[in-house]
């Protein structure tokens, strides 16, 4: 994707490919001023999915999502008719007292929550949904547009508990030996052929 093709609020698609991203995220960049945004494992669950762009940062030349820097070479531009339909999902959703849900919180974190309340808004017509984060006290209930992409079906984004992510721990692991070698001879294995005398 294009640097022109990514602005704030525009919703782009995270590239499929956990690997892929992986590679993209430890690498600097076409045109980026500054060093690899570098990857984490919480990142993967964002892998194939759209997503709403929340800033852009020139520098890494990287756009902010959900809490972290992809590069660009890790989104894909959405098909208008794709996005229309994504839209219309959107639109029509419809949430129920009750429901088990993801909702994306003021510090841009995936938890699980539960439905409350389904009300229509006086002022728009629209129904809104209060939510209540599961483990978490009633201070932090609040009350979102039906429509809104800050809620998702549940375990979209968020972990079940206990959860790990084996397919992303490999490539975590292979990234770090291959810095730790790069970076510093010391850190290199000793093959069985070095331990011959």
């Amino acid at each position: 994707t294009s640097t022109e093709d990514i602005k704030a609020n525009v919703v782009v698609r995270v590239l499929a490919s956990v690997p892929e991203v992986a590679r993209f995220c430890n690498e600097k960049p076409p045109g980026a001023t500054s060093g690899a945004v570098g990857f984490q494992p919480s990142m993967a669950k964002f892998c194939g999915k759209l997503v709403r762009v929340k800033s852009i940062s020139v520098g890494p030349a990287a756009a902010r999502i959900h809490g972290y820097m992809f590069p660009y070479t890790c989104l894909e531009r959405v098909p208008a008719v794709e996005l229309e339909e994504y839209h219309r999902r959107l639109r029509n959703r419809v949430l129920r007292e009750g429901e088990l849900v993801d909702v994306l919180d003021r510090e841009d974190d995936w938890l699980p929550a539960r439905v409350e309340k389904v009300k229509e808004d006086r002022k728009t017509g629209r129904m809104e949904a209060l939510v209540s984060l599961i483990e978490f006290p009633s201070k932090w209930d609040e009350w979102i547009p039906a429509s809104s992409p800050r809620i998702a079906e549940l375990h979209e984004y968020s972990r079940r508990r206990g959860e790990v992510l084996t397919v992303v721990k490999p490539i975590i692991q292979a990234d770090l030996e291959t810095r730790q070698r790069r970076n510093n001879p010391a850190h290199r294995r000793t093959s069985l052929t070095d331990l011959i005398v």
